[in-house]
């Protein structure tokens, strides 16, 4: 079942009660269900990203210490997508 806005709220209430940095709603894209994914630490963010080859994915993503958008102003959003940058690949010559 698609989370409702008062799922949301809460989990992005719970991940404040927990000191997250982000709350990736996540989705299983076999029976549709949304499932909250509470990350505290950026070098963690994308080791925690669902993984597609599962038939995960990510509807949206909630920065809970954004310095300039405020948690109210993202839940206003159709679809927040406030995931920090992916880090670069090291890719070496000749591999």
């Amino acid at each position: 079942m698609t989370a409702t806005r008062n799922d949301i709220d809460h989990w992005i209430e719970n991940g404040q009660d927990e000191g997250a940095r982000w709350v990736i709603i996540a989705v299983d894209r076999w029976d549709h269900d949304n499932y909250p994914i509470f990350v505290k630490a950026e070098e963690d963010f994308w080791d925690r990203w669902p993984d597609a080859t599962n038939m995960e994915g990510v509807d949206e993503v909630y920065d809970l210490q954004h310095p300039t958008v405020s948690v109210e102003a993202q839940r206003k959003e159709c679809r927040a997508r406030y995931e920090p940058p992916r880090p670069m690949k090291n890719i070496e010559a000749g591999s």
